[in-house]
């Protein structure tokens, strides 16, 4: 039998300037409805790495690797899986700053898969939003997602929140489906 860990392998909430770097997070399963995620009303999420409501964060030369959902009774999004997800603190949730400069280089991910289907499906990264981030040199793998009718599969996904202009800088990322 596999150990798995529970919703995320490394989670930080409401940080500045947070530094995840180096880590190895592999075998992350939800197998049961995850809670409601303080502060938001929003279903929690799975993740390898998640950082929420965060800002000037650093997450570099981490492995992530088997991360798996398999709960039909979630809610909408909740069944997706998430290798690095980054749901950033912009002046529109409260920031007193007008970007959040994170910092996401070198970067492992492979192995996400939701396995209850959803449309929209399992994403390697998700920048949400992203004002003035700097990605770099990561590589992405959705072997194995994108299984069950209906069902999509993203390896980075990056938006602004309307405000400004979302300010991305995304370079010499590396993209594979198998």
């Amino acid at each position: 039998q596999h150990a798995y860990i529970q919703a995320e392998g490394i989670y930080t909430e409401w940080t500045d300037s947070s530094l995840i770097d180096g880590n190895e997070v592999r075998g992350v399963l939800a197998n049961r409805s995850l809670s409601t995620v303080s502060g938001t009303a929003d279903a929690r999420r799975l993740a390898g790495i998640y950082q929420l409501w965060g800002l000037n964060g650093t997450i570099t030369n981490n492995v992530v690797d088997d991360i798996v959902a398999s709960v039909a009774s979630a809610a909408g999004t909740a069944r997706r899986a998430y290798g690095i997800r980054v749901q950033n603190l912009t002046p529109a949730e409260g920031s007193p700053y007008a970007t959040t400069n994170d910092l996401i280089v070198n970067n492992a991910v492979s192995g996400i898969l939701g396995l209850v289907g959803i449309s929209g499906g399992d994403i390697c990264l998700e920048v949400f939003p992203g004002e003035g981030d700097f990605i770099y040199h990561n590589s992405f793998s959705l072997t194995g997602a994108g299984q069950t009718a209906g069902r999509g599969a993203t390896n980075i996904q990056l938006s602004g929140n309307g405000l400004v202009s979302g300010n991305l800088d995304v370079r010499n990322n590396a993209s594979t489906n198998t």
